[in-house]
């Protein structure tokens, strides 16, 4: 059933971009088991579904949920088709934002799918900071990081941004409306380009 659209619109919706090719990776990185047995794309988003009204996963036109995804989350979210995935990361914000432009949400986080030691709580913590007219954008220990939360004032924009900058001009052309929220966190920082991340990543977490 419908929510009222007053409701609706206090909601914070979640945007996971995994439709990378991971060229620097060298394989799918988005099926790779970290400690523990889960892939990497799932760890991710056992954080993130149950923080947010509204998970969405942006894949390839080629990508197959049934394999990248756990039946139990298959069931959770929404699947958005990137064509223009092979344009860089703006394009695959582009590509999401044009179908989320009918969404009823506040806001939205946008994260990659290939962070997966956030914290919980950090997105709780970002999502209570959130407003139609803000950009939220974490920060630990003077690294900027993700999820980045865009209001609802500036998904037209998101519409129109292309290439492997992703949607950084943003933050340039609206700083007024940038919030940098510092968390103890630092999963919003440690994402995976090489394997060798992998290792990297898991001994900073568990000394943290």
């Amino acid at each position: 059933m419908e929510r009222p659209m007053e409701e609706a619109n206090g909601d914070v919706i979640a945007v996971v971009l995994a439709a990378g090719r991971a060229r620097r990776f060298g394989s799918d990185k988005r099926l790779i088991h970290l400690e523990g047995g889960c892939t990497l794309l799932n760890r991710t988003l056992s954080v993130v579904i149950p923080n947010f009204s509204t998970t969405y996963v942006v894949l390839k036109e080629t990508d197959d949920p049934q394999v990248l995804l756990f039946p139990a989350y298959l069931r959770q979210v929404k699947i958005i088709r990137a064509p223009h995935a092979d344009g860089g990361l703006g394009s695959s914000i582009a590509d999401a934002f044009c179908i989320l432009k009918t969404d009823h949400g506040m806001a939205a986080a946008i994260f990659l799918g290939d962070m997966p030691w956030l914290l919980p709580a950090t997105c709780r913590k970002l999502i209570t900071c959130a407003a139609a007219e803000k950009i939220i954008r974490p920060h630990y220990t003077g690294q900027l990081g993700h999820p980045v939360i865009f209001g609802r004032d500036f998904w037209a924009e998101l519409q129109q941004v292309k290439g492997e900058n992703g949607a950084r001009e943003l933050f340039q052309r609206y700083a007024k409306s940038c919030l940098w929220v510092e968390v103890d966190d630092p999963g919003v920082t440690l994402d995976i380009d090489y394997p060798v991340d992998i290792k990297n990543n898991e001994y900073l977490v568990s000394n943290r």
